[in-house]
């Protein structure tokens, strides 16, 4: 009788060892299970960005202005730019700081020759041929297209601007975009104070009057994608711009 009770209650020495058995094993699978929470929990919390992309990072962009259909699509895309009179900006690089973003501000023309004359005359000065020359083709909807094809992001941007710099004492340019981003496609914040998730930016390397007579140009940018904690895309710029200023000159 004491043995039928003991088998019952698996305490009979076989029946012991399997019980233990089954214990080990149902332990070890929720102790795996466990383990797999936590490392994919930590997985989707380190993953902050879509796609490719890091909190920092750099690509090249390639423009062939040899080829007259690139260089005509390149001169229109600067003239719908300029003709928006909101998506161009400009700012100096004085002594490692930049002063307020201001936009270009421009008479309404109808040629990409008629711009780049009147930016010539009231912002750049001797550093115009930068921009009017070759710097211009990088003002274009192509460049952050091509950097969302690159980095496998939705190209789903607002605000987009463009800043162009001019730091006083290299006498170079460098052309700057930034725009509050998705994180997923087709995904913007509601009505009411709910913000962009992304901002998102890249600045060129130096651009100098040396390198004006080019015509095939490969430039360098450095991105920045940060979690947005502005209402409006001027304030992360000036944020932006304050934090790094002194890197750039």
């Amino acid at each position: 009788g004491v043995r039928r009770l003991e088998a019952s209650l698996g305490h009979s020495p076989r029946g012991g060892m399997i019980g233990e058995a089954v214990w080990w094993v149902v332990t070890g699978a929720v102790g795996v299970v466990s383990l797999l929470v936590v490392v994919g929990s930590r997985a989707l919390s380190q993953k902050k960005f879509p796609g490719k992309l890091a909190s920092t990072g750099s690509f090249e962009a390639a423009v062939d202005l040899a080829d007259p259909g690139t260089r005509q699509e390149r001169e229109r895309d600067f003239t719908r730019v300029c003709r928006s009179q909101l998506h161009l900006h400009f700012t100096e690089l004085v002594s490692g700081r930049a002063r307020p973003p201001r936009l270009i501000e421009l008479r309404e023309a109808e040629t990409f020759s008629e711009y780049a004359a009147e930016i010539d005359r009231l912002y750049l000065g001797p550093e115009s041929k930068i921009l009017t020359e070759y710097a211009f083709a990088l003002v274009s909807a192509t460049t952050p297209f091509e950097f969302a094809m690159q980095f496998q992001v939705p190209p789903n941007f607002a605000e987009t601007r463009y800043v162009v710099l001019r730091d006083e004492a290299s006498a170079t340019l460098r052309v700057f975009w930034a725009a509050f981003m998705s994180d997923r496609p087709h995904a913007a914040p509601g009505p009411g104070p709910r913000r962009w998730p992304l901002f998102l930016c890249f600045v060129s390397e130096p651009l100098s009057r040396d390198d004006a007579p080019r015509r095939r140009i490969l430039t360098r940018f450095t991105y920045f994608c940060r979690r947005n904690v502005h209402a409006h895309l001027g304030a992360a710029i000036d944020a932006w711009l304050a934090a790094h200023a002194g890197r750039l000159s």
